[in-house]
């Protein structure tokens, strides 16, 4: 039997390609015009666009409309977005649910530093405050769920091992 996360993922993987069009402020990474002609190139109809890259990061209704401005007579298939669940969004409901009325098709969290200054990672307080809203909304959440280390991973600790195995795999993971 399939489940709906089968066909889902699916749709995601086949269909719908994850992006950064770094537009505005990045100009000079990729842009909308060249990734969605590169898109379009190789024979995807649309993509769906990360909200970190751009400057400013897509957080809340206004910069999402500063992304779709920057977008205007630039695209050559179908653009979705995602927004960004950020500790000041996470926290203020009216924000969150304001980028989510907008049109955003859910949200994306780091919780480790995501390399962007304005789109600083998220707490397991802050998912759990993003995803209260999120659930009225019906739309998901995507978290890089990298922890923090404060030591080095047993591997570092323990030596060498055979990066190919997978109990080497599971050596690294936390315990639960």
């Amino acid at each position: 039997m399939i489940s709906i996360c089968h066909i889902l993922a699916y749709y995601i993987n086949y269909f719908r390609r994850h992006v950064h069009l770094d537009e505005p402020g990045r100009t000079e990474w990729e842009g909308f015009v060249t990734g969605t002609r590169a898109a379009a190139a190789g024979g995807v109809t649309t993509v769906v666009d990360m909200p970190l890259n751009n400057d400013p990061s897509t957080v809340s209704k206004e910069t999402l409309e500063l992304k779709l401005k920057a977008a205007e007579n630039k695209i050559y298939v179908d653009v979705g977005f995602w927004g960004g669940l950020v500790p000041e969004n996470a926290l203020n409901t009216s924000i969150l649910e304001g980028l989510l009325d907008a049109g955003v098709l859910g949200l994306k969290s780091f919780m480790c530093p995501s390399g962007i200054n304005d789109f600083p990672m998220t707490t397991i307080d802050h998912i759990k405050e993003g995803l209260s809203v999120l659930a009225k909304y019906r739309r998901p959440l995507l978290v890089h769920a990298e922890l923090q280390q404060d030591s080095k991973s047993k591997l570092e600790l323990e030596g060498n091992h055979n990066p190919l195995a997978y109990k080497t795999y599971l050596d690294t993971r936390p315990p639960s």
